[in-house]
């Protein structure tokens, strides 16, 4: 199991309750708008084939394993608990 940030753009069609499902169906944790943590047997390839099936071809997608050093300011509680118990 790995570590992840996950985050996207949406371009024209903005069908964000499409992909707060999918985030939510993997219990992902919103960081900031669209910004999310989980944690995932899957790769980073892996998980970007997956957000491109909940997403439009138009859209920008980016999936970056975490390592251990963070900071945050600002962010949902939920979100640096996260962290900490995570990282």
């Amino acid at each position: 199991m790995a570590n992840y940030v996950v985050t996207y753009d949406l371009e024209k069609v903005r069908d964000y309750q499409k992909v707060y499902k999918a985030m939510d169906s993997v219990s992902a944790v919103r960081l900031l708008g669209s910004v999310w943590l989980m944690t995932s047997h899957r790769d980073a390839g892996e998980l970007l084939d997956w957000m491109r099936g909940v997403t439009d071809s138009d859209d920008n997608i980016a999936i970056v394993k975490l390592g251990s050093d963070w900071a945050t300011y600002g962010v949902p509680t939920e979100a640096s608990d996260w962290l900490a118990s995570h990282l």
